[in-house]
């Protein structure tokens, strides 16, 4: 049996078939986690990225266009969500080193 292409689940998701939504989480889960580690450098903030990066492709399906590859489209949600995660984290970090010197 023929695999099917990432571009051809993102047809089939979009017609509502949950099994298709299911094959391109699981394709593309891998990759997106490894570039949420290269991003961020912890696996507990690269799992939770990578878990709200695949919840924002899967109901954002509809909005795909076909205009790029689906891995294309997938990889700008993923860059710019884990952009947005590095300065949130950042600014919520509060280094106590500063403290410890008193």
């Amino acid at each position: 049996m023929k695999q099917r292409t990432l571009d051809e689940l993102a047809a089939l998701a979009r017609e509502g078939r949950g099994a298709a939504l299911d094959e391109l989480c699981r394709r593309v889960r891998d990759d997106v986690y490894g570039l949420a580690m290269r991003m961020l450098g912890h696996p507990a903030d690269a799992e939770d990225a990578t878990q709200e990066i695949l919840v924002k492709v899967a109901t954002r399906l509809s909005a795909f266009r076909s205009e790029s590859a689906f891995r294309t489209w997938v990889w700008t949600i993923a860059t710019r969500h884990l952009a947005r995660f590095r300065v949130g984290r950042r600014e919520s970090f509060v280094d106590f080193s500063l403290v410890e010197e008193m």
